[in-house]
């Protein structure tokens, strides 16, 4: 059976690569790209509706270990998961 849309709470999750801070303005660099991630999570805009959350790159995080190994996604993921928990009352989360 269909979900009404009314009831549905949309979050969007956004993880910035790894040596990017999710709060990056988004400035070019020198060969004009822009942290993709970063850009995303700016420009979305939150509502009742429309959560999102997002997190920086594993090397900022963690230093070396977070760029060659991905260490410290659990941090992340288990704070998304905790979110998602606190908005079951709000609707559905897919």
């Amino acid at each position: 059976m269909p979900v009404p849309l009314e009831n549905v709470t949309i979050l969007t999750v956004y993880f910035s690569g790894t040596g990017h801070d999710i709060e990056d303005t988004g400035k070019a660099n020198k060969n004009n790209e822009r942290p993709l991630g970063s850009f995303l999570y700016q420009n979305t805009k939150e509502t009742d509706t429309q959560l999102k959350q997002g997190f920086s790159g594993t090397g900022l995080t963690n230093g070396v270990r977070g760029s060659i190994f991905g260490t410290g996604l659990e941090c992340p993921s288990n704070r998304f998961i905790k979110l998602q928990n606190s908005k079951k009352g709000v609707g559905s989360l897919y």
